[in-house]
């Protein structure tokens, strides 16, 4: 598979929550950051390993419902893809719904991704995760 098709197949497979199929794509030794500046939101950090991104990915889905997590534009070169995700979820616990764009940048080598850093509106989940909706 190339890099991008590597990654379509990774967003097909979360879409429809084959978790084993999504981390069959990563490499063991995966590098994944999300919003790494940020030390304040649970969902913000660095993981490295494909068990630390399971984890990472199970305490998402702890509190996460998707509706939508879905590429609205991929740009790729050489191992590099970078993608403009559309996301919709609504919070488990406080029943907030949420609607943003976010950013993903996969490398991919030998048909794994071996590395993902991921942007987001980290205050808006935030928010969602403290207020209840009405």
């Amino acid at each position: 598979m190339t890099p991008t098709e590597t990654v379509h197949a990774f967003f097909d497979a979360y879409s429809k929550a084959d978790l084993d199929a999504s981390f069959a794509l990563f490499h063991p030794e995966v590098h994944h950051t999300a919003d790494s500046y940020n030390t304040v939101s649970r969902f913000c950090g660095t993981w490295d390993g494909l068990d630390a991104l399971r984890s990472r990915v199970h305490d998402i889905i702890e509190h996460w419902s998707f509706e939508t997590f879905a590429p609205v534009k991929v740009v790729a070169q050489g191992d590099d893809v970078a993608v403009k995700v559309h996301a919709v979820g609504v919070e488990r616990h406080t029943g907030q719904r949420i609607e943003m764009n976010t950013a993903l940048f996969f490398t991919v080598q030998d048909g794994r991704i071996v590395a993902v850093d991921e942007i987001f509106d980290s205050a808006l989940i935030e928010r969602a995760m403290e207020h209840p909706a009405a």
